[in-house]
């Protein structure tokens, strides 16, 4: 079992291609500062959206859904399990 700690403390961005649905999953550990904002939204904008859509103007509409984590985390390796 892996846990989340100050030193681990990171967003997680999850989107699928331009083909797929365009909503774009944000995960955060606990509260966000504005700096925690600034940095999730710098690399939302320049690198998630632009990459979507091939420019930064925001015009679109793209769902952005904000999560927070919990605090215990508990991983399942996939490619090992078996029914």
């Amino acid at each position: 079992m892996a846990t989340t700690s100050a030193a681990a403390r990171s967003a997680k961005i999850s989107f699928g291609s331009k083909t797929d649905s365009r909503g774009v999953h944000v995960a955060y550990p606990g509260k966000l500062s504005r700096d925690d904002l600034g940095r999730i939204e710098k690399v939302l904008i320049d690198e998630v959206i632009h990459g979507l859509t091939g420019c930064t103007c925001l015009s679109g509409v793209i769902p952005v859904i904000w999560e927070p984590q919990y605090d215990k985390v508990i991983q399942v390796n996939l490619a090992t399990a078996r029914d």
